[in-house]
């Protein structure tokens, strides 16, 4: 944990772990996130071999990543982790939450979404994205700009 980021960004990692041992496939969604259609079409999304399945960040987010991050490969790759549709056992099988623990507990940890950046730099290649409107960010700003009220 951080200044900013408490232990609860751990437990994701944790319940992918322990959530392989009975099922298969999980879908993510943070806390935050309001369903405003039917996403029960990921439950019979084919993966392709892929880990997960995500939805790629707004474009500025995808440079400030890749240059925080110095993998200019992230470029366009980068995505939030808000809404995953994950294989668990390919996460297992790939020891993932073993491997961004210790990238998290590391004296080296400068991530700035700890939990997201490692995700993204973990699943990098291993990913399928899924449309946009599965994970859209409506902020203040866009609010602002909408005339209509």
């Amino acid at each position: 944990c951080t200044q900013v980021w408490s232990r609860a960004m751990y437990f994701r990692l944790f319940a992918f772990q322990l959530l392989g041992l009975t099922l298969d496939r999980l879908l993510y969604l943070d806390a935050d996130v309001v369903c405003k259609g039917d996403i029960s079409q990921l439950l019979h999304l084919d993966l392709n071999g892929a880990v997960a399945a995500v939805v790629k960040d707004v474009d500025p987010m995808q440079e400030k990543a890749a240059s925080r991050l110095s993998d200019p490969e992230l470029l366009g790759q980068y995505f939030n982790s808000g809404v995953v549709y994950l294989d668990l056992k390919k996460w297992a099988n790939a020891k993932l939450t073993e491997k961004a623990l210790s990238i998290l507990m590391s004296k080296d940890n400068v991530y700035k979404y700890p939990d997201q950046d490692v995700m993204n730099v973990l699943l990098k290649g291993m990913t399928i994205f899924l449309p946009r409107g599965y994970n859209t960010i409506y902020t203040i700003k866009s609010e602002l700009k909408d005339k209509t009220h």
